[in-house]
């Protein structure tokens, strides 16, 4: 049964595989896709969202995803996930079922940046992160390169 058959049927995908809580050497990633589909078929977005994230969810390094709808505007919806590091989501996009589930959607994807480092995650109530402390509160730093904004390839100003 393809990722589209089992979100029709309402079967659960396959669990993901054990993984690392967190990537060799890296910070978690946070992933928005954001999509902006034509109004005649926004209803019908839904099921192969569904798919796409299931077949994200099969894959090594997967921690949590969500689809989502905005409720202001019904034609906008996104998929959240959140990876163990940036190698495990870029090899995520190279698996054969999640390029059929997910390559149909990108015709609606709006052209952003959407892969994130986490720095700071929070659940629930609890303490507030102190603005004043090293990385401004946030829980950790950034494992960006200092010059990152800076280099190109080959070694070229970006």
């Amino acid at each position: 049964m393809t990722g589209s058959e089992a979100a029709a049927a309402g079967a659960a995908p396959a669990p993901p595989p054990p993984g690392p809580a967190a990537g060799p050497g890296g910070a978690p990633m946070l992933v928005l896709n954001r999509f902006q589909v034509p109004a005649e078929e926004a209803d019908a977005f839904g099921a192969p969202a569904a798919a796409a994230l299931a077949a994200l969810r099969r894959q090594p390094g997967f921690l949590r995803g969500q689809v989502g709808r905005a409720a202001d505007d019904p034609r906008l919806w996104t998929i959240v996930t959140e990876w163990a590091g940036a190698g495990f989501w870029r090899r995520a996009l190279s698996a054969f079922d999640v390029r059929v589930e997910l390559t149909p959607l990108t015709v609606h994807a709006l052209d952003e940046p959407g892969a994130f480092e986490a720095l700071l995650t929070v659940a629930g109530p609890g303490p507030t992160p102190d603005p004043a402390a090293p990385a401004g509160g946030l829980g950790r730093g950034s494992d960006r390169a200092p010059d990152a904004a800076q280099a190109g390839p080959g070694g070229r100003p970006g």
